[in-house]
């Protein structure tokens, strides 16, 4: 089993890597030992077991009986960027530590307790890709609803992130809250469009079938998700969004943003001709001589994207 040179005692607690492991006093290094956070070269979804706090199995083994509720709720007290042991036993992807402290919270809420950021140990899980610990906390009662401060609940993220494998486990146990889809982030996004901007087709098909509403308006500049796909440029998206159930979206390619334009007529207004054929055969009455006439004189791309940009905030200076 791999030591990861972490303290057993029942008194030791993990501590983020931002703290300074060369300054302070020798002495509370060795009781405060440090915790480095995964880095981009290794392997967000590996688990490792990492034979620590055998004082915490130990108890679990026993029954907890010789540990009281001060005790236990000593493993949820917050440090001075709030996170507890549990963010960065799974910030570390520590799979035996993560489950001890599951198993000895005082409480399902002290499995939701957020950090200085708003990130809940659900959060982290799915920042760190660790399905795993996302279904271990969702089983336990980790609430997935709760917003960190940008506005993004668990599946927010999964959804900007394309990790779908996550996203199964937010949503395998029971019926998904309708706040988990239909709740706008700070900047009016749903999980439909941060899946959309990320490019991830099957996280879009997976809400679809999940009975996300795919046809939700952003709260900027209310466009849908395939406002956003054509903005994007990106045929695949599109494809996706506008073919019906079940291998696309049956997202309706009639909806109007806030400045009264279709997805079909955006792509006229960027010049998107592969974009603008394939939404024509989608789009009842689609006409490029009348859309045209609407429009005017077909602007270039630059300046259709100045136009567009223009619109959107001078109809959010008056919201």
């Amino acid at each position: 089993m791999e030591d990861s040179g972490i303290s057993t005692g029942a008194s030791s607690m993990l501590r983020l890597s931002s703290t300074s492991a060369s300054g302070g006093n020798t002495d509370d290094q060795h009781h405060q030992p440090m915790v480095k956070m995964p880095n981009s070269s290794q392997n967000a979804s590996l688990m490792h077991d990492s034979g620590i706090c055998s004082d915490l199995l130990k108890r679990l083994s026993l029954g907890d009986n010789g540990s009281s509720a001060s005790e236990l709720s000593a493993y949820f007290e917050p440090d001075d960027d709030g996170d507890v042991q549990l963010h960065l036993a799974v910030a570390s992807g520590l799979a035996d530590v993560v489950d001890a402290l599951v198993r000895m919270s005082p409480s399902p809420d002290h499995l939701s307790l957020q950090n200085n950021q708003g990130y809940s140990p659900l959060h982290i899980a799915v920042l760190q890709n660790q399905p795993a610990f996302v279904r271990r906390l969702v089983m336990a009662g980790a609430r997935m609803d709760l917003p960190d401060d940008e506005g993004n609940n668990p599946l927010h993220l999964s959804a900007r992130r394309g990790y779908l494998e996550c996203a199964e486990a937010l949503l395998a146990s029971s019926p998904a809250p309708d706040q988990l889809f239909n709740h706008r982030n700070n900047l009016g996004q749903h999980c439909v469009h941060l899946a959309t901007m990320g490019g991830h087709v099957q996280f879009l098909q997976f809400l679809s079938w999940k009975g996300a509403d795919m046809n939700a308006l952003e709260g900027r500049s209310g466009r849908s998700s395939l406002h956003l796909a054509v903005g994007a440029r990106s045929l695949p998206l599109v494809q996706c969004l506008t073919e019906p159930k079940p291998t696309g979206c049956g997202l309706d390619p009639c909806l109007l943003d806030w400045y009264g334009r279709t997805p079909y007529q955006l792509s006229l207004m960027n010049g998107q001709s592969d974009i603008a054929l394939f939404l024509a055969s989608r789009t009842p009455n689609a006409s490029t001589e009348d859309t045209a006439g609407f429009w005017g004189d077909a602007p270039s791309d630059s300046e259709s994207e100045e136009l567009y940009n223009n619109a959107a905030a001078l109809v959010n200076s008056s919201a």
